[in-house]
């Protein structure tokens, strides 16, 4: 009896109670279904992750697009506004004089991809107009409600969004005052060539001004719609200015939420129709306290996130199944013990190499997944980067030339290096690396040049060195130089010893301007020479630094107007560099001008003060 007793195994006899059983069955019911809770849970947190991530890339490379894109036309106004022609009309009113301007302004527009260009008196009304042949023509119209006019002529520059009353189109007014208020030039364009780019884009870009309005959108349909409610104040506004035309646009039949800045902690989703999920991810812009938007769809982050969980879970569930098998087997069937385990042992190894199989796919997948991830930021970042660089890439050209000689010589001396050490010959092994050092320190300057010659904000004027402008200079457009065989002849050890007033950066975009367009201008020529002359002596309180070329020259005509805006020689040319190089130098408190050349070229003369 006692035997008996004990043989009766405890776990045994509690599973061969009904109760125990239902119980058991019951705990495992709940934890299935805590874990699919769970796993739901995991896979919402990581797709609004993924698709975070993603909106975040979008939103900083469309946000540098619409930047880019609106400081192209920034310049326009202001140059404009100094136009002899826009000046004389609206001082004068002289209707041939609009009539002139009407042509050279219907050319500027058609060129620089402008949607119409016009000029307002101090009343209000259109004196010329780009669109002056056409029936949505501006010319007589009364724009003094606009309040881009009015704030021009206040605050000297104004940028206003607003439908447009004659064409119906929305679109950026650029306003610029004439002539001390005498009258305003305005640039309109249109938002539509980055609606396009962005609407080839997966998700949605919006762009909301403070009040809630779309003003362009990845989705057509949905610009000059408000994003929520508008307040009594700004309905009034809107209504009294005619900002959105006389009717008032309505609501999207649905809402999206307040914008949250780049830089939160929070995860922004919304859900919009049909039912479909969005990380959104906002940023401010440089224009009217406007905000940019993107969302990133979760569907897709959404469905491969619930099949690793769903695969995840079905392997737990699976090995959770065979260890409740295997115990109330071991439990009825202990007679069998010795075959059970043999057959169970057999069934999990198939079951681990099964197991081993799916894992080494799930590392593959998620891998591969990796790895398209990484190419898509690259792309990103490469996408973003030519956007910021692309007004020096002629430059950026010859700079990587100029870095890659020096690198391959690094490899060779490195190469050279090795195999000295190999010969124990520490004396030509030390003088390798130091003409490694020297390359690695050559290609450290022009970095260093290139960044300082992209930087946004230059420093102020103040004492430089004349030698050290030249060779920043010459770092970057040198291997045009070189490309194009052009001799070059300058006073560099002279020019080291010369101090002058200016800031180092915006004097090499004077000379780099200079020599660009001597450059040009021996294109066709077969003697190609460029001389640089520096005049300077001690009773003199300025030093003539003088750009020399044996090109064809200037022609007659062209001579007394050519710092003039748009006056140029050049068939792909705005004539805008040789007026802003000319401005630089007068904020020097010198002077860029014309000289006579000892070459029958076009020779330039810069004057600059001494500290």
């Amino acid at each position: 009896m006692v035997c008996s007793r004990m043989n009766a195994h405890p776990f045994t006899t509690a599973l061969k109670r009904p109760g125990r059983t239902a119980l058991v069955v019951l705990l495992s019911a709940v934890v299935l279904f805590l874990m699919g809770v769970a796993i739901e849970r995991w896979a919402v947190s990581s797709a609004a992750q993924i698709a975070q991530l993603a909106a975040n890339e979008r939103m900083r490379a469309n946000a540098g697009l619409f930047e880019s894109e609106l400081q192209k036309y920034r310049l326009l106004p202001l140059v404009l506004a100094e136009n002899s022609d826009v000046i004389s009309l609206v001082e004068s009113h002289d209707p041939n004089v609009a009539k002139q301007l009407n042509g050279k302004l219907r050319f500027l527009a058609q060129h620089t991809g402008s949607e119409v260009i016009y000029v307002i008196d101090s009343s209000g009304i259109t004196l010329s107009a780009s669109n002056f042949d056409l029936p949505t023509s501006f010319v007589g119209q009364n724009f003094a409600f606009r309040p881009y006019f009015r704030r021009a002529l206040i605050d000297r520059s104004a940028e206003y969004f607003a439908r447009g009353l004659v064409s119906g189109q929305p679109g950026l007014f650029f306003a610029q005052a004439v002539s001390n208020g005498r009258g305003v030039i305005v640039v309109k364009i249109s938002l539509d060539r980055l609606e396009a780019i962005w609407g080839h884009q997966p998700g949605i870009t919006i762009i909301r001004d403070p009040d809630g309005i779309i003003t362009a959108a990845s989705i057509k349909d949905w610009v000059l719609h408000p994003s929520r409610p508008l307040s009594p104040a700004a309905r009034q506004k809107a209504q009294k200015t005619l900002q959105f035309g006389a009717t008032m646009p309505a609501s999207l039949s649905f809402a999206l939420p307040p914008p949250t800045l780049a830089g939160s902690s929070d995860q922004d989703i919304v859900v919009l129709p049909p039912n479909r999920r969005y990380a959104i991810a906002s940023t401010s812009l440089q224009m009217d306290e406007w905000i940019l938007s993107s969302l990133e769809p979760m569907d897709a982050a959404l469905r491969d996130a619930r099949l690793r969980a769903q695969v995840i879970g079905l392997v737990v569930i699976l090995i959770l199944v065979l260890c409740l098998g295997l115990t109330i087997r071991s439990v009825e069937r202990r007679r069998l013990l010795v075959s059970s385990r043999r057959t169970l042992e057999r069934e999990v190894k198939r079951q681990t190499a099964e197991l081993r199989d799916t894992n080494q796919q799930l590392v593959a997948e998620v891998s591969e997944r990796e790895a398209a991830s990484r190419r898509l930021r690259t792309a990103r970042d490469e996408l973003a980067q030519a956007n910021r660089l692309g007004s020096i890439g002629q430059i950026t050209a010859g700079v990587a030339h100029e870095i890659n000689q020096p690198v391959a010589a690094i490899r060779t001396f490195a190469e050279n290096a090795k195999v000295l050490i190999d010969k124990s010959d520490t004396v030509e092994t030390q003088r390798n690396l130091d003409v490694i050092i020297d390359l690695t320190s050559r290609i450290g300057d022009i970095t260093t040049e290139l960044r300082n010659f992209a930087r946004r904000d230059p420093p102020p004027i103040g004492e430089i060195n004349l030698g050290d402008a030249l060779d920043g200079a010459l770092i970057l457009i040198g291997d045009r130089l070189r490309g194009e065989g052009v001799a070059l002849v300058m006073p560099k050890e002279l020019a080291a010893s010369v101090m002058v007033l200016a800031d180092r950066v915006r004097l090499e975009q004077v000379v780099i301007n200079l020599l660009q367009n001597s450059l040009d201008a021996l294109a066709e020529t077969e003697d190609r020479r460029i001389e640089i002359r520096l005049e300077t002596r001690p009773d003199r309180p300025n030093v003539r630094l003088t750009f020399d070329d044996s090109g064809p020259g200037v022609p007659a005509g062209m001579r007394t107007t050519l710092f003039e805006p748009f006056v140029t020689g050049k068939k792909q040319g705005l004539g805008l560099g040789l007026g802003i190089a000319q401005n630089i130098v007068r904020e020097f408190g010198g002077e860029l001008e014309m000289t006579a050349s000892r070459f029958g070229g076009a020779a330039f003369c810069v004057t600059l003060l001494k500290p």
